[in-house]
């Protein structure tokens, strides 16, 4: 089967006019795109469905006849449950489907179906509260995101232990103040501050709260700075704790070397003496400490 894809709605109706046999014989899928649906004819819209899948789950998510939908919708009740039946997902996003074919739906055993309609903005309020029930976060983040779920239901969701679901009921259309102010003393965790800083400032623009909103950002502002004060004074300890024991090894080292030089070294110094003279010695000693003195420097370094 070769998919035809109409430069035009006018096209797509003189292709189908003048390949109508072919179509039906299978030798063409025509491909139309969903935004030419309401420009075609009805005999067309009713013909596609049974020669082109894609044109059929295109009709199913846009088209606003009834009696298609009701077709397409006994169609789709055929389908598999469990794979993603695309038939029943497609009529289910649509806006214009009839109230009883989503009410039929709603019960469909598939949970990519109760999604799509629970993202449909004409879905009624008592399925959305329903799923609002389930355990499926994806289809609570649908329900929280419809502009067509009540306040109520809203509000239950704004307390949701999924930080997407409550995320998702702040970018609902029609979020009402209670939901607002709900999602305002949502904070008891890190995560759900950002969506009550969010929600306070949504009220704050609205005029609806002021000493929160401004106490937060004050609370915000001497916390960062009592953060940074904290990072410096830990530096600074650390920084002291290193030149000490820096300073506590070179003492150590030093006095080692002067160890050394008084009981093995006055051997050696007594030799020097004995060949070249007292000269010798002096020169022996100062040049033994400038030794020592690097080494215990070196050696502190290192401990640092």
């Amino acid at each position: 089967m070769q998919e035809i894809k109409p430069f035009s709605p006018q096209d797509c109706i003189n292709f189908v006019k003048t390949h109508l046999n072919e179509i039906k014989d299978g030798k063409y899928s025509i491909v139309v795109d969903p935004a030419w649906i309401p420009e075609l004819p009805q005999e067309i819209i009713s013909l596609l469905p049974h020669y082109s899948w894609i044109s059929k789950k295109n009709i199913a998510k846009t088209s606003q006849d009834a009696q298609i939908l009701r077709m397409l919708a006994t169609e789709a009740k055929l389908q598999d449950t469990n794979i993603v039946p695309e038939l029943a997902v497609s009529i289910a996003k649509n806006k214009y489907t009839p109230l009883d074919i989503l009410k039929n739906l709603s019960k469909h055993e598939n949970i990519y179906v109760l999604r799509a309609i629970a993202s449909n903005p004409n879905t009624p309020s008592e399925i959305l509260e329903n799923f609002a029930r389930y355990n499926d976060n994806e289809l609570r983040q649908s329900v929280a995101r419809n502009p067509n779920t009540p306040e109520r239901i809203l509000i239950g969701l704004a307390t949701d232990h999924i930080d997407d679901v409550r995320r998702c009921v702040l970018s609902n259309s029609n979020i009402s103040v209670n939901v607002l102010k709900t999602l305002l003393n949502d904070e008891t965790r890190f995560e759900r501050t950002t969506i009550a800083i969010k929600a306070a400032e949504e009220l704050y623009k609205q005029g609806i709260i002021t000493t929160r909103y401004k106490e937060y950002q004050q609370s915000k502002e001497e916390k960062e700075r009592y953060t940074i004060e904290q990072k410096r004074l830990k530096e600074e300890e650390e920084n002291e704790e290193k030149r000490k024991r820096k300073d506590k090894t070179f003492k150590s080292m030093l006095i080692v070397g002067v160890i050394w030089a008084i009981m093995p070294g006055s051997i050696i110094l007594f030799i020097i003496k004995l060949i070249w003279g007292i000269d010798a010695v002096i020169m022996a000693i100062v040049a033994w400490f400038i030794i020592v003195m690097i080494w215990a420097s070196l050696v502190a370094q290192e401990e640092s």
